[in-house]
Order: C-alpha cells, then sequence, then structure tokens
C-alpha cells in the first residue's frame, strides 16, 4: 500500500541536464541503485534516481516544475554525433515495450548518451513498471552502433520511494 501511495505522490508531483557540481545528496541506496535529491548548478531543485555498472549508466530525474521524466542513458564506450535521434525501447519483464525518440548528447565527462522523456501523462504507469519489476531491457534497434542492455531492477522499489519522497518535499 505504501508504495502505491508513493508511486501515485510521485506522479501527482510530476505536473538539459546535468548536476555535475551541484548540491545534490545522496537520499537512498538499494542494490545498484541510488537516490538523490538537491538543486542543480542553476538553483533548480532535482530529485535523481540512477544505476550504473561496467561502463554503464541509466539515470531518471525530475526537475522541478517539468512536464515528465527526464531518462538518460550513457555508455562510456559510444561513439554518437551530438543531436542524433534514436529510437529506444524499454521493457520491462514481459510487458509491451515503451518507445521513444531519444537524442544523442555527450555527458560533463564526454561520454555519449541518450536523453528521452516520459510524458507527464505516463509518469504514473512508467514508474510502477519500474519498481515492480526486476529487469527492464532496453534496445536501440535502428542504431546498430549501439547493443541492447538489460538493467537490473534489484532495489529499484526501495529507490521509487525514495523518488517519490524528494519530489513530494519540492
Amino acid at each position: 500500500m505504501r508504495r502505491a501511495v508513493v508511486i501515485g505522490l510521485a506522479a501527482a508531483a510530476v505536473a538539459a541536464v546535468g548536476v555535475a557540481n551541484a548540491a545534490v545528496s545522496t537520499l537512498g541506496k538499494a542494490g545498484s541503485w541510488t537516490a538523490s535529491g538537491g538543486t542543480t548548478d542553476a538553483g533548480k531543485p532535482i530529485c535523481t534516481m540512477s544505476s550504473s555498472g561496467k561502463g554503464l549508466w541509466f539515470g531518471v530525474k525530475y526537475f522541478k516544475g517539468d512536464t515528465g521524466l527526464t531518462v538518460q542513458i550513457s555508455h562510456d564506450d559510444w561513439k554518437l554525433k551530438d543531436g542524433l535521434k534514436v529510437k529506444t525501447t524499454m521493457q520491462f519483464g514481459k510487458a509491451s515495450p515503451w518507445s521513444a525518440a531519444a537524442e544523442s548528447f555527450h555527458m560533463s565527462d564526454g561520454d555519449a548518451a541518450l536523453e528521452l522523456e516520459i510524458p507527464n501523462k505516463q509518469i504514473e504507469a512508467w514508474i510502477t513498471e519500474f519498481a515492480s519489476n526486476s529487469a527492464m531491457l532496453l534496445r536501440f534497434p535502428d542504431e546498430k552502433s549501439i547493443d541492447d542492455w538489460r538493467l537490473d531492477l534489484s532495489g529499484a522499489n526501495q529507490i521509487v520511494n525514495k523518488f517519490g519522497d524528494c519530489i513530494k518535499k519540492m
């Protein structure tokens, strides 16, 4: 019940994109996941949840006042030009895949990355699938230079709670 309430609060609270030197602190860790919150360099409130390992990084960010969640995906081996549109699918368990057009850019550390948005009207459903599954499969069907990626979601349920608490406090 608490998870459903927090997921609902996170979705209700949600009506580019780096935090390299911002005032952000860790709110919790579970599995390979970390929740953080604070302010960006520009002073804008932000809540995040992310996971990394083996050169891969997956992050979800909510900036106060945004109309959706920002999802960023990065790999230290990717070679992408900025501004490239990349079809991206995210599949949780056996559910139908989510599809989005991601745009390539470079992170502050120089790694190539993709960024997409989960629109406000889809946040509750996306967060629910994210929190209630053990894995997510990321695919990039039209981009031959990017391999599919299976992301372990162990601990994501606890991190969603911290993420929702962070958004609620904004």
